[in-house]
């Protein structure tokens, strides 16, 4: 009724509520350290002024980019730029729109989704489909430590087709 909170050791177990309460994967103690925060090199300009965010949906999770051979594509047949109303308002951007998304390493083509939940400034695509290959537009900035993409944080522009 309420979904389960990983993790779940076996089929009728009732879902974790709090992970690492009384111990780490590794044992009882583990090596936590505070590391200074750096901001991120992507800002927005006249020229990039949206940050886009990607990420996965339900839908699709991995499905699209491994195989894309599952009954997901039913569900959600494509990746989705979703843009706040205001936003949309100002460019003009209709419901399931094809655009053009630039940023200072390349582009995507992507259809539009007019979502309030998404903040203005800011926007949200996903990842999965390889013909859209969101992540060609992402920033070549890396994790100081574990060498991971940031994907979160690129500066962007709409473009009407």
């Amino acid at each position: 009724k309420n979904g389960l909170q990983w993790g779940c050791p076996e089929e009728n177990h009732p879902g974790t509520q709090a992970l690492h309460g009384e111990e780490f994967a590794l044992g009882r103690r583990a090596a936590l350290r505070q590391i200074k925060y750096r901001p991120t090199k992507e800002i927005v300009t006249e020229e990039f002024p949206f940050i886009l965010t990607t990420g996965r949906t339900l839908y699709q999770f991995n499905a699209g980019t491994m195989t894309a051979r599952t009954p997901n594509l039913e569900l959600r047949p494509s990746d989705l730029l979703a843009v706040n109303p205001s936003d949309a308002g100002l460019l003009e951007l209709n419901e399931g729109e094809t655009v053009r998304l630039k940023s200072r390493y390349g582009e995507a083509f992507i259809p539009v989704q007019i979502n309030a939940a998404v903040k203005k400034g800011e926007l949200f695509a996903t990842f999965h489909m390889p013909q859209i290959f969101l992540n060609r537009i992402t920033s070549p900035y890396r994790d100081r430590f574990v060498q991971a993409p940031e994907y979160k944080v690129t500066a962007v522009r709409i473009e009407k087709l």
